[in-house]
């Protein structure tokens, strides 16, 4: 007899078409010692079945009870775990209610376990069976848990590492000074701050692909693909056709045999377009001269028309003590201070240090490069004319074996043997020759080169003719300042050399000449070409004018602008033309800023 076959020995009851009966008094045996308990589990049901029957005469009810048909399990593959299937269904004339079955021997019984996968056929779900003889039916009782893989496709799953469970877990706990991305580090050099630097100035079409957009208009759009512009041609010479060079002199000629060639056309115009936002990345940093990086926690530079060096000052902390000590020989340490791209080269004059509640502080001053032209670093020199020397020559005879050039910006004059002499420094006697025809001098932010530029380098009764330069909108100024100057307008001076001389009348075109303003005499004014540009000079200074103190940021485009950068400040309808006369920088980091005082005309 197989495990799986239920065998009655009573014949079919009728009176209910379902149910199926056990323990009802038969054969002559009374309810007594029978006992038993029913399991039921579903999805997959699991059915077991045991009966007890113990010698005696009396009967005992059986008890039924259903298990969750929930728990924990093995998880099995899903082709052994098929929940009951649906079966053909018998006909009710065939159902059997629960009727008394036959105790057997409690040495005969049976456990009944879970059979094997019928076909869905074979193994439908409850339905009425046909009546059997009670000689087999045991009572029902709770079976054996039967094993978990056996009992559900969907089981608790036992637990696993942490590393399966989830991609992101508790780590183990480390040092305090590791937890914090940002925390108390060295001190380092402000150059590795900012990834972003100072780039190559690019075109004005190319300077930012990034710009205010608006909504479509209606319709079908119209891709355009962008081409990349072409080289533009040198915009300083342009030979005629045929190949033939044409030399124009728009300049006097003058005693020496020196000719200047200058780029004609128009001066190229750096403009700053207008901006809801405009974003600079600041990069500050001060080192060495061999690269050394030197903690610094803000800086400031300073140069005006009339100064002939940069101003530098800086803020360091008290580590920084050992890298700006002067050396035993009393030399001062050069510095290169790195601001947005450029870099300027000065030297630390002056060092203090000022400490309160364990907290110390270095202020650094110091000037340029060319400060070395000037006491106490260059010792006095005399410079006269032995012979006829032009201006630009006695300027190169001041720098002689020092290393430094002169870029003259000016027209050049010759002077007579014996009409100059100085005593002094370097840099004093370079002052001197610039000084005598309106000029000044201007040093190079890093080299060994000294500018000799005008003053005014159209007059200011041609304010109109100045070209080039930068192009200001009011949207970039952050603070602007404007005063209204006015001085007695002359237009007519006379300006006189010394023992060798000229006396020269410079008048103002279109005028009387009647507002004479006080002569003017200095031992270099032995040229026209000098007496000229001294005359022009100081009549350019009378008159109203207006300056204006601007702040605004460093831009990658415009870089800091030196003296002499011819301004176009525009404030809504306003458009004021100036000339820059000084510039202060603050290099706090993050933020740079530089303040030009520009002097424009009424």
């Amino acid at each position: 007899m197989a495990d799986n076959d239920l065998k009655f020995r009573r014949l079919l009851d009728t009176s209910h078409p379902v149910n199926l009966v056990f323990g009802q008094p038969d054969d002559g045996l009374s309810p007594g010692d029978a006992s038993g308990s029913i399991a039921i589990m579903f999805s997959p049901p699991v059915i077991a079945l045991q009966g007890d029957t113990a010698p005696g005469p009396s009967w005992r009810k059986v008890v039924a009870q259903t298990s969750n048909p929930w728990q924990p399990g093995q998880q099995r593959s899903q082709g052994a775990s098929l929940p009951t299937a649906e079966s053909t269904p018998y006909r009710t004339s065939a159902g059997l209610p629960w009727a008394p079955g036959r105790p057997n021997p409690a040495g005969l019984r049976a456990d009944w376990d879970r059979p094997g996968r019928a076909s869905p056929q074979a193994a439908g779900a409850w339905g009425i069976g046909q009546g059997r003889g009670a000689a087999s039916g045991p009572g029902w009782q709770a079976s054996a848990r039967a094993g978990a893989a056996k009992s559900t496709a969907w089981a608790l799953a036992e637990q696993r590492s942490a590393l399966t469970l989830s991609r992101w877990q508790e780590l183990a706990r480390i040092a305090e000074d590791q937890l914090g991305t940002w925390g108390q580090g060295d001190r380092r050099s402000l150059a590795t701050r900012a990834l972003w630097g100072e780039g190559s100035g690019l075109g004005l079409d190319e300077r930012s692909p990034w710009q205010l957009g608006k909504l479509p208009d209606p319709g079908a759009s119209v891709i355009v693909p962008w081409v990349p512009p072409g080289p533009e041609p040198h915009v300083c010479y342009r030979p005629p056709p045929g190949g033939a060079v044409v030399v124009e002199f728009k300049t006097p000629a003058s005693t020496d045999t020196l000719i200047e060639f200058k780029c004609g056309g128009k001066a190229t115009q750096i403009v700053v377009p207008v901006r809801r936002t405009y974003i600079v990345q600041n990069n500050v940093s001060l080192t060495l001269v061999d690269g050394t990086p030197v903690p610094v926690d803000g800086m400031a530079l300073s140069l005006d028309a009339d100064s002939w060096t940069w101003g530098f000052s800086a803020s360091l902390p008290g580590s920084s003590l050992a890298l700006v000590t002067p050396a035993a020989g009393g030399d001062p340490v050069e510095l290169l201070a790195h601001i947005n791209g450029e870099i300027y080269r000065v030297m630390a004059d002056s060092l203090s240090r000022a400490r309160a509640h364990g907290k110390s502080g270095l202020t650094l001053r110091g000037r340029g490069r060319s400060a070395e032209l000037d006491a106490p670093y260059s010792p006095p020199i005399n410079l006269g004319t032995p012979a006829d020397r032009t201006a630009r020559q006695l300027a190169e005879d001041a720098l002689a074996t020092t290393g430094w050039t002169v870029d003259w910006g000016i027209d050049n004059w010759l002077v007579p043997a014996g009409a100059w002499s100085f005593q002094g420094s370097r840099m004093g006697a370079l002052n001197s020759i610039a000084a005598a025809v309106g000029a000044y001098v201007q040093p190079h932010a890093q080299d060994r080169t000294l500018y000799i530029k005008p003053r005014y380098p159209v007059a200011a009764w041609k304010w109109g003719d100045l070209a080039g330069g930068v192009a200001l909108p009011s949207a970039v100024v952050t603070q602007e300042g404007l005063d209204w100057i006015s001085k007695p307008a002359f237009n007519r001076i006379f300006v006189q050399g010394a023992r060798a001389g000229v006396r020269g009348r410079v008048t103002i075109g279109g005028t009387a000449g009647d507002q004479l303003a006080p002569m003017v005499t200095d031992p270099l004014i032995v040229h026209a070409t000098a007496a000229r540009m001294r005359g022009i000079a100081e009549l350019s200074a009378g008159g109203r004018s207006v300056l204006a103190s601007l702040k605004l940021p460093v831009l990658a485009q415009t870089g800091i602008l030196r003296p002499g950068k011819v301004v176009q400040y525009s404030d809504g309808p306003d458009v004021r033309t100036g000339i820059v006369r000084s510039v202060a920088v603050d290099a706090g980091f993050p933020e740079v800023w530089q303040t030009l005082g520009v002097e424009t005309r009424v």
